[in-house]
């Protein structure tokens, strides 16, 4: 057990979590972890290994799977530690050494400058900034204003640029505010001090419905009211085939890749035909043959 407890340990402090306890309470506390942190704390001290749900949710929050090779070392480590040393053992990494499908551009030094630039750019929210992102459509939409220009905006800017009434931007400004996300001028205009960067929610364990998360339903909300006033379609490439899933999941991660380099157009300043665009892939499964 010692060798995946010092896995995730690493993990968790390259993720910026300095200590247990902050990853914990970040990362959503006994509700997103389904255990108290007593238990959470023993995972990483060595004593016990997790259930293979909370392994699952430990991944997600971590964003192992952002990575395939430290997705691999995290599999690799968990099976180490559940089946122990052994000729069993042996025959199972065997058996996964060699993928079915190995992404083309993973090792790329594109690929590689890629995964750096959009890390740099990301930070994580708090369980508790995340909760007001997502929960309400004033405090997403004018954060999503802000965190993308560096000029600082007035509440009427925001109001009319919106389309929303003064009290909700005023709502919205304070909340903000509270949770350190943005920043007031001295000449009352507000500004986000870490514009241009990407903030990341909580990763949820995807499972066969990951559109069914209820962070992933929250943000759907906010971006189906804005689709509904000012969204056009500029691209769309679709594939319909038969395969298998576990194949399929393969192709994941260079999948994932492909989105993620949409971040090097990211920028904060008003051109004559920018705007906030949303990049999203799906792969779903529309009938089981």
């Amino acid at each position: 057990m010692r060798t995946f407890s010092e896995l995730l340990r690493k993990l968790r402090e390259k993720s910026g979590y300095r200590s247990a306890r902050k990853f914990f309470l970040s990362a959503g506390g006994t509700g997103a972890f389904g255990c108290t942190y007593k238990q959470y704390y023993n995972i990483e001290t060595g004593r016990c290994l997790p259930k293979q749900g909370l392994a699952h949710r430990i991944a997600a929050m971590l964003r192992v799977w952002d990575d395939p090779q430290t997705a691999r070392k995290f599999a690799q480590t968990y099976l180490e530690d559940a089946i122990g040393q052994g000729p069993f053992l042996d025959f199972i990494q065997q058996s996964l050494a060699q993928p079915l499908f190995t992404p083309p551009m993973s090792k790329s030094p594109m690929s590689r400058a890629l995964r750096r630039d959009f890390e740099s750019h990301v930070l994580p929210f708090t369980a508790e900034q995340s909760r007001l992102i997502r929960g309400d459509d004033a405090c997403y939409w004018t954060f999503a204003v802000l965190r993308n220009d560096d000029t600082p905006w007035t509440v009427e800017a925001l109001s009319r640029q919106l389309g929303m009434s003064l009290s909700d931007i005023r709502r919205a400004l304070a909340n903000l505010r509270a949770q350190g996300l943005i920043q007031r001028t001295s000449d009352g205009r507000y500004r986000c001090p870490r514009a241009g960067r990407i903030f990341s929610h909580e990763r949820v364990p995807a499972g066969d419905r990951p559109e069914a998360s209820p962070i992933m339903q929250d943000l759907q909300r906010r971006w189906e009211r804005m689709r509904r006033h000012h969204g056009v379609t500029l691209f769309h490439q679709a594939l319909f085939i038969r395969a298998s899933e576990s194949d399929v999941r393969q192709y994941y991660p260079y999948f994932a890749q492909c989105i993620a380099g949409g971040q090097i157009y990211n920028v904060t300043e008003k051109g004559p035909d920018s705007a906030l665009l949303l990049f999203e892939g799906r792969v779903e499964r529309l009938l089981p043959f």
